[in-house]
């Protein structure tokens, strides 16, 4: 594991960052976009990327490229800077997006195995599929559930 040595980060954070970069790295963000992620999360304001940079000991360039990405796809949020070109960037405003999209996949994914199944050329293949079918659509309907019900108790509680 690297061990970030920052005056800026606490030990804690350090460890929250490296923790969560390290375990969203198997879905597929590469650590240097989960450390951005996990550092933008743990800010209390919107970030520049000379601070981030700084913090997390990586190049300005570096940053810049895992902030693009990251909020290309959600997971953060870019802000402008009144009266400048450098952005800041915050977490998103909907913290749901970026599991709704995982949990669109895995419908997508139990769609096709159902229809796999249907069109399998032995029994032991339409099995298959349709034991992958239950499951992926089994994991999508309770995922969706739970962010329905995250998005109404935030609503509640901002609304």
């Amino acid at each position: 594991m690297l061990d970030i040595q920052t005056p800026g980060l606490r030990a804690e954070e350090r460890q929250v960052i490296e923790d969560l970069a390290s375990l969203l790295a198997p879905w597929g963000l590469p650590l240097s976009q989960g450390r951005v992620y996990a550092y933008v999360l743990l800010s209390s304001a919107p970030v520049g990327l000379d601070q981030i940079a700084a913090d997390l000991e990586m190049s300005k360039a570096g940053a810049w490229s895992a902030a693009t990405q990251l909020d290309r796809f959600g997971h953060i949020k870019r802000h402008g800077t009144p009266g400048s070109k450098r952005a800041r960037y915050g977490p998103s405003e909907d913290l749901t997006a970026v599991m709704a999209a995982h949990s669109a996949l895995l419908g997508s994914l139990g769609e096709i195995f159902q229809r796999s199944a249907t069109t399998a050329a032995s029994d032991v293949v339409a099995v298959r599929m349709e034991e992958l079918a239950d499951l992926y659509l089994t994991v999508w309907r309770t995922m969706d559930d739970a962010i329905r019900e995250v998005k109404a108790k935030h609503a509640s509680r901002t609304g």
